[in-house]
């Protein structure tokens, strides 16, 4: 067993090559505690409606009153429609959470557009423990829109920090 103290006070453990962090141990304001990504090739399509991306990812917090930073990355196409915005939704445990007010990207009726989306949704807050489950979806103003389309990478990248 290996132990780690600052000014006499236990900071990390190891036991049986299993690491840990006293839940006593206070980090300082915008420390990420822990990182959780989800990537999906899944070609999906949405013509209005709300759609999954593919990208669910649960996270159980290690601090209660920490928040939650989620990034998104992800490339598509509008196939040949007029439709002119595109929405994305974050959902925690099957509800929504965040909307996006809409997004200018494609369409001309004629040709396919490819675009690469990237945003992020702020300050969820937590109670350390509670496993909580979110996943990202879209929609267009009506037209058809596909992400991943040509085994392209979606990602969604959910930071916890310190408040």
């Amino acid at each position: 067993m290996a132990t780690l103290k600052l000014n006499n006070t236990t900071v990390f453990t190891e036991t049986n090559g299993i690491a840990s962090i006293p839940s006593a141990v206070k980090f300082p304001a915008g420390h990420v505690v822990q990182v959780v990504t989800h990537q999906s090739t899944s070609y999906l399509t949405s013509s209005g409606t709300i759609e999954s991306v593919g990208l669910e990812k649960s996270i159980t917090p290690k601090l209660s009153g920490s928040k939650l930073i989620f990034n998104y990355s992800l490339e598509g196409v509008g196939q040949n429609t007029n439709a002119k915005r595109l929405y994305f939704y974050l959902y925690k445990n099957g509800s929504l959470l965040y909307q996006t007010d809409g997004i200018d990207h494609y369409g001309d009726g004629v040709t396919e557009q490819y675009s690469r989306w990237h945003g992020q949704f702020f300050n969820d807050s937590t109670s350390s423990g509670v496993a909580e489950t979110y996943d990202l979806r879209f929609s267009t103003d009506g037209g058809l829109a596909s992400v991943t389309r040509g085994g392209k990478i979606s990602t969604l990248v959910i930071y916890e920090v310190v408040q």
